[in-house]
């Protein structure tokens, strides 16, 4: 028979095992919850969720061309007129993020606007914040058939005219890595909230000295 010394000595041991358990159960919870909060906030500027290739435009093609000192986005139908920063990599939150906090990104690996008229084909890529005092792509939305958009890339401007606009889930990285048989301007920012991404395709037409 146990003493009753002995008995709550056994009681005191088992309580402590089992509280051992749930502080251990709570750290593992705690552990998870932050874990999963860290990754929510690593994703919420996050362009693309998939990997994006580097090896479908040539690189150092692109590279090789002298960047002027004047690039620019203008689009008179819903008031914007911003500078471009040029080859941004969407990939990388550290580079991109205060770029666009300032201004529009053109995307690194993507066509600049003389390429495309030069050679018939491939996309100019940009990309910016749609919310916010950095929000310069708030109105995409508002774009419709018609509607002409501008880029100045250097001492010329070139012409686009709105194509189509279109939703696409943050995994779906084609929309950046394709390629287009015709010269194609396309824009990006965030969609419905940042769980989707609106899409602007404008197809060139023109192209001016200045």
């Amino acid at each position: 028979m146990l003493t009753v010394f002995e008995k709550l000595l056994l009681t005191a041991i088992l309580i402590c095992f089992l509280c051992l358990i749930l502080l251990s159960d709570f750290s593992d919870r705690l552990h998870l919850g932050v874990h999963a909060e860290s990754d929510a906030q690593s994703n919420t500027s996050v362009l693309f969720t998939s990997q994006i290739p580097t090896n479908y435009t040539p690189l150092q093609q692109i590279k090789a061309y002298e960047i002027p000192e004047t690039f620019s986005v203008i689009i008179p139908s819903i008031g914007l007129n911003k500078e471009i920063k040029i080859h941004i990599d969407p990939r990388d939150r550290s580079i991109y993020l205060p770029v666009i906090e300032h201004f529009v990104a053109h995307g690194l690996y993507t066509y600049t606007p003389d390429m495309i008229a030069q050679q018939g084909y491939g996309i100019t890529y940009l990309f910016a914040h749609r919310d916010g005092e950095s929000g310069f792509f708030n109105r995409l939305d508002e774009l419709q058939q018609g509607d002409r958009l501008y880029l100045q890339y250097g001492d010329k401007k070139y012409e686009f005219e709105f194509s189509k606009s279109y939703v696409v889930s943050p995994d779906q990285v084609e929309v950046y890595t394709s390629e287009s048989s015709t010269p194609l301007l396309r824009l990006q920012t965030c969609e419905n909230g940042l769980s989707q991404r609106l899409m602007i395709d404008a197809e060139l037409i023109g192209t001016y000295n200045l």
